[in-house]
């Protein structure tokens, strides 16, 4: 669902946006992609944020008041990833690019953007915006069905610079292998993210069941996943139960603090049967979580797990 791509500072340098007029509109068209369903990597733990923001204080008012809008857009949408310090000291743009193929290796770019083509691994803005890659790859909805392998992928795509994950599906029962498998999935594929950054929070919001979901058997599956998965991956679990008696809690979702997925069938891995993965818009993800606040929600919290 994102698609995370490198980016060099002087591809949005006015040397390089006043030499060719097409250069500035490619430029907002890659940004707005990146709005829509990608990430920047803000390479050697800061110093590419700052060098992009040095260019961009530095071009003709045109050219910054736009492009500094779409910036501090993907900064507040948490777009803007980080990256840890690498070993190369950086003075030029080919050292840029040296930089994004060394963390390429570890776990590959969906592309390296750069203001020329230095090798076969780099693609230019223009190029990239005209290839399939960039046109038909970059989907914002799937349709698949829903094995341990395809849920899986969406998973890896969602999930490489989350530090939090939120679970809302009314019928998640960690007694149930299928919902025990899906939560490993989630786990183990943020527990895969670049940088060796802090393990994060998972939380679980699922409707309370009298008879099933405040039994012993039910409350002692949950605490032995959730020690699994903080020893495994240290990652701290935590189960919301809510009682939606007079509003239906219907819908599932998976959101993290920089994406969310309305996941049509449910949060379960499934041998057999398919289900729509679709991206929501940004600023619909507030809306979604603040049903589950405690004391701020219209459904009743019965029962909180740590």
């Amino acid at each position: 669902m994102l698609y995370d791509f490198s980016c060099t500072p002087e591809v949005f340098s006015e040397e390089y946006l006043s030499a060719e007029g097409s250069h500035f509109f490619s430029l907002i068209n890659f940004l707005q992609g990146i709005v829509s369903n990608g990430l920047l990597a803000d390479l050697n733990n800061g110093e590419w944020k700052k060098s992009v923001v040095n260019n961009l204080d530095n071009l003709p008012p045109p050219y910054r008041d736009k492009l500094l809008t779409l910036f501090e857009k993907l900064r507040d949408q948490n777009l803007i990833v980080g990256h840890p310090k690498s070993k190369i000291k950086v003075s030029s743009e080919k050292d840029w690019i040296d930089v994004a193929e060394l963390s390429d290796d570890k776990k590959p770019f969906f592309g390296i953007v750069g203001s020329q083509e230095y090798n076969e691994n780099v693609s230019t803005i223009e190029n990239l915006i005209l290839s399939q890659h960039w046109s038909e790859e970059r989907t914002i909805s799937h349709f698949i069905e829903q094995n341990e392998e395809n849920m899986k992928k969406e998973l890896s795509s969602m999930l490489p610079y989350a530090k939090k994950v939120t679970l809302i599906d009314p019928y998640f029962n960690t007694t149930k292998y299928t919902f025990r498998k899906s939560l490993e999935l989630v786990a183990e594929q943020f527990g895969s993210r670049r940088g060796m950054r802090q393990r994060g929070s998972i939380q679980i919001h699922a409707k309370y069941q009298q008879g099933m979901t405040d039994t012993q058997q039910y409350i002692n599956s949950w605490k032995k996943i959730s020690k699994e998965i903080f020893q495994k991956y240290g990652h701290i679990c935590s189960l919301f139960l809510w009682d939606n008696t007079g509003k239906r809690m219907h819908d599932r979702f998976i959101i993290t603090d920089q994406c969310g997925v309305q996941v049509g069938a449910g949060l379960d891995i499934r041998n057999e049967g398919t289900s729509t993965w679709s991206k929501l818009e940004y600023n619909t993800l507030s809306d979604i979580l603040k049903n589950y606040v405690e004391n701020s929600s219209a459904f009743d919290l019965k029962k909180k797990l740590l």
